[in-house]
């Protein structure tokens, strides 16, 4: 049995059939410098190494030194651009294509780059009673317990990495089918078909567990009941996995990461943020007079109607002023920000959320005509690529009183996202998850 379940899990070195078309169209969902960081991490790796032809004057490490040393080059030209990167990768260095590891990791990459090509959604970990529970497992064993157990069924390959920013481990799950029909009647074709990569990340120190939007129904349930036989389990407390079926799924794993994983900072938004990032509190032998808010407070200068409106809404959506030189304002940064902002700064609106939500749902239940037994049963659906970006733009779309869609001074707090939640109830004004 151990030696068929070998056989069924694919080796990092199998290269699938792609076509060079279709290897460009993967290569290109990468930036500029996640493809250049790529090819270095390539080289140092036999798994990925770059083949070299027999009749090639280079030796293994001398080819390896080629190609970043041309990669380098095309970065400092102004006149190359990605393109000329992706056309060494698939026409010279890897012209035979890319290999399963190599596949793996472009798509972990794009997920710490938060690209939002990936869906995600959250399940809990729950003992025999229904309680939450905090999974403690090591990730690597995990995974190859996973491997082992999903060979069984079909193909599979499984690729996990250490997250370097957030405190948690991804885990990329990919499985195959033979072609009966075509690739063992017909070697030149392909011998096997792939189904889309499905990721499962492990935070640390929670109940929760991340994963991707299910997009077959046999295959994505094979692959959490496999997760779930894989749970650390003994006589008196079996583990199950409960996956919400109502949620809507979120494009950032960031994003989910934080109002899941992170209690402190994923309740603590909107005008709360400083409070969660630390900058309000201040140090027991602090300066009173020299607190940021303060220094804040004295160095800002209040123009116009539209500047004041403008600083109200920022610290309702964002908790810190409009003001580009205030001191506070680095809380909008994340210390374990996944996206590198050098390069996602320019294109940001000042309007975009921390942790940007795509859809969000309240349930507003208020006594009608003062009568507590009779509520109200409103529902509020708002969707969006950004939808609390989008209310903090509407807020200063105008100061005119009479033209205002939504006022920044009266606008309920739920409706700012400092709640961090895209569900919950609304009664008596306040909110409830």
């Amino acid at each position: 049995m151990k030696a068929i379940e070998k056989l069924n899990v694919l080796p990092s070195r199998y290269i699938p059939s792609y076509s060079i078309g279709s290897l460009i169209t993967i290569l290109d969902r990468l930036s500029t410098e996640s493809l250049y960081q790529l090819c270095i991490h390539w080289t140092k790796s036999v798994n990925t190494q770059p083949y070299v032809p027999q009749d090639s004057i280079y030796t293994q490490q001398g080819l390896c030194n080629k190609l970043i040393k041309e990669i380098k080059s095309l970065l400092k030209n102004t006149h190359s651009g990605k393109t000329d990167i992706i056309r060494k990768i698939t026409y010279e260095y890897w012209s035979d294509g890319l290999n399963l590891q190599q596949l793996a990791q472009i798509d972990c990459q794009l997920v710490i780059d938060g690209s939002g090509h990936f869906n995600w959604h959250f399940s809990r970990i729950l003992d025999v009673e229904g309680n939450e529970f905090c999974l403690d497992v090591d990730p690597q064993l995990f995974a190859q317990d996973v491997a082992s157990k999903l060979s069984k069924l079909y193909l599979t390959h499984v690729y996990i990495l250490k997250h370097p920013r957030l405190s948690l481990h991804i885990i990329r799950i990919q499985v195959f089918d033979l072609n009966q029909k075509e690739g063992l009647l017909d070697l030149n074709k392909p011998q096997v078909s792939s189904y889309r990569p499905y990721f499962i990340c492990l935070p640390t120190e929670t109940t929760y567990i991340f994963h991707s939007v299910s997009y077959d129904g046999i295959v994505c349930k094979s692959i959490m009941q496999t997760i779930e036989q894989c749970l650390p389990t003994h006589e008196q407390n079996q583990l199950k996995i409960d996956t919400p079926s109502d949620q809507k799924p979120i494009t950032s794993l960031e994003t989910i990461y934080t109002l899941k994983s992170s209690p402190r900072l994923g309740k603590s938004l909107g005008i709360w943020s400083p409070y969660a990032d630390g900058v309000i509190d201040i140090a027991p032998l602090g300066v009173l007079d020299k607190h940021s808010t303060l220094q804040e407070h004295s160095n800002h200068k209040e123009d116009t109607i539209e500047a004041k409106l403008q600083d109200i809404a920022s610290l309702r959506f964002h908790g810190v002023t409009n003001d580009v030189n205030s001191p506070n304002r680095a809380s909008r940064k994340r210390r374990f920000a996944a996206i590198d902002e050098s390069e996602t700064n320019s294109s940001k609106s000042h309007f975009t959320s921390r942790f940007p939500l795509q859809h969000t749902k309240f349930v507003i239940q208020e006594p009608i005509n003062q009568n507590e037994l009779i509520r109200s049963n409103i529902k509020l659906k708002l969707s969006g690529t950004d939808v609390f970006g989008g209310l903090h733009e509407l807020s200063v779309a105008t100061s005119d009183p009479k033209k205002m869609i939504i006022n920044p001074e009266e606008i309920p707090h739920w409706l700012t996202g400092e709640d961090g939640a895209t569900f919950g109830h609304i009664r008596d004004g306040k909110f409830h998850s």
